[in-house]
């Protein structure tokens, strides 16, 4: 057991290092600057697992002052059908899927955010609300500015909230001054503004649309040549599903695409691919120790024996990424 969690560890911290690779390669901006922070997290969390974690329980053993490790496990091994209920799972999470696909090609281009379409982004502070939605679009459109953005910042100071209001290149300068001259009551001030040049948003977008291409062909490579293609289609389709799911939702909330989404959807796949190389790894010993048993069998015991380790993975994972969404901003 020991050497498949070793296994284990060192395919997934390789994808995610391979995924690292990519985005600093083919990165601009927020993406590789993620894949470089991405990239000294792994190698540090690979040396503490695979080293420094190793020698201290060694040191303390050896030394008298550790003599027994104890575990409570929070969550015990369930006698779910996992498989029985993989296929309305799949179509519910499917459904997700292709209504946020609906919603991407409904709205086209406006999905992107300023790193991919260029123009510019005024951030303005507010109090202590900004204006309703379909004023400010109705104020926009009178000064001839019809395609605008609104994104809130979701972070106040001093009670004020603060907006990004997206405009065509060149005209972030007039929107605000329509916007002081139209909401006065609401006390607009102006925070700061990011301008991006067309053919500079162009080329981001190309290259993150070709980070996520390249990613994906490399985990279907990589599990083909660990285990067999067959599974590198599985582990390709699988990541594939987490990705669609999480933009098909993140579309549904009204959000638009930017730079650093594109980083954490890249992080998604390695966090994705980590999970599926453990499970199909365990399918593989499972494989071994009851070759005359149904691949239902095999499959329902293999998704037990590492469903504890997934929900606690999945659980600090989302408790971090929960302390962001609370206390981060922007």
């Amino acid at each position: 057991t020991r050497q498949a969690d070793e296994a284990d560890r060192i395919d997934a911290h390789l994808i995610q290092l391979l995924i690292c690779g990519i985005m600093i390669w083919l990165g601009h901006g927020p993406i590789r600057g993620f894949g470089v922070t991405l990239l000294i997290g792994v190698l540090s969390t690979l040396f503490s697992v695979l080293i420094t974690g190793h020698l201290a329980l060694e040191l303390l053993i050896e030394s008298g002052a550790l003599r027994r490790i104890t575990f409570r496990r929070l969550i015990g091994e369930w006698r779910l059908d996992f498989v029985k209920w993989g296929k309305p799972a799949f179509a519910a999470s499917w459904v997700v899927v292709l209504l946020g696909l609906a919603v991407v090609f409904h709205k086209g281009q406006a999905i992107y955010g300023v790193d991919f379409t260029g123009g510019d982004v005024v951030s303005v502070q507010f109090r202590p609300t900004p204006p309703p939605e379909a004023a400010l679009r109705q104020m926009a459109a009178a000064h001839g500015i019809a395609d605008i953005g609104l994104t809130s910042a979701r972070y106040t100071d001093g009670g004020r909230e603060v907006l990004n209001l997206q405009s065509p290149e060149g005209q972030g300068g007039a929107l605000f001054a329509a916007l002081q001259k139209s909401f006065p009551e609401f006390g607009p001030e102006h925070a700061g503004q990011t301008q991006v040049g067309a053919s500079l948003g162009r080329e981001t977008q190309r290259n993150a649309l070709l980070a996520v291409g390249v990613s994906m062909i490399v985990i279907l490579l990589y599990i083909a040549f660990r285990f067999e293609f067959g599974y590198g289609v599985g582990a390709m389709v699988a990541t594939l599903h987490d990705l669609l799911m999480t933009v098909g939702i993140f579309v549904l909330t009204g959000r638009q695409f930017n730079a650093p989404m594109v980083a954490a959807l890249l992080c998604i796949a390695g966090y994705s691919i980590n999970e599926t190389v453990v499970v199909f790894d365990r399918i593989r010993d499972e494989l071994k120790v009851n070759p005359t048993g149904t691949l239902r069998e095999v499959v329902n015991a293999a998704l037990r024996k590492v469903f504890a380790r997934t929900m606690m993975t999945a659980s600090t994972t989302f408790l971090a990424a929960l302390a962001l969404f609370v206390w981060g901003s922007g």
